[in-house]
């Protein structure tokens, strides 16, 4: 497997998730360049241990969107 570029967002696995008695089929993108800096304050507004975790380390946390795949 390739390392994508660093500008370049990355497809990974298709998952199945169960939520209750529902089952579903997500395509997992992880997010990199402008579309992970838009969210990333927004993630660290809502949960603020985040941030702290974040502020611990020099690596940056991977960020994904999980799409529903209907």
């Amino acid at each position: 497997m390739t390392e994508p570029a660093p500008d370049e967002g990355s497809d990974y696995n298709t998952e199945i998730i169960k939520e209750g008695a529902q089952t579903f089929t997500v395509l997992a993108e992880e997010l990199v360049g402008a579309a992970r800096a838009e969210l990333w304050p927004k993630l660290v507004a809502e949960y603020s241990t985040l941030g702290e975790h974040q502020a611990k380390t020099t690596r940056q946390f991977p960020v994904f969107m999980l799409t529903r795949q209907d």
